[in-house]
């Protein structure tokens, strides 16, 4: 059952072809002094303005209560399931374009 929601916007832009730009944003979750908590995480990109490049969002990565953080790295991953995380971070890589991406939290 959905309990709350938390979204943010990520912004990038890069204005020639063959220039990356990249934007990361963490999303903690909102209970504080508990061991993680079960969530969703989404993204998707909402707005994209290019005429030569490209955008691609992703669920970057989620870090867990004890361990190293679990890490992708294919732009094919826009949503992720953990039982119990800490943290999120969502990733926005533009070239050659202009894009927002919206990122959401949801706390099962």
């Amino acid at each position: 059952m959905l309990q709350n929601l938390d979204t943010a916007w990520l912004y990038c832009f890069s204005s020639t072809p063959g220039t990356h730009h990249k934007t990361y944003f963490t999303l903690f979750v909102d209970r504080a002094g508990s061991n993680g908590r079960e969530i969703l995480a989404t993204i998707s990109l909402s707005y994209l303005f290019t005429d030569r490049g490209g955008a691609g969002a992703m669920v970057k990565s989620y870090t867990p209560p004890f361990g190293t953080p679990f890490e992708h790295k294919d732009f094919a991953v826009n949503s992720l399931w953990a039982p119990d995380a800490i943290a999120v971070t969502y990733f926005l890589s533009v070239n050659g374009a202009e894009a927002y991406a919206q990122a959401n939290l949801f706390y099962l």
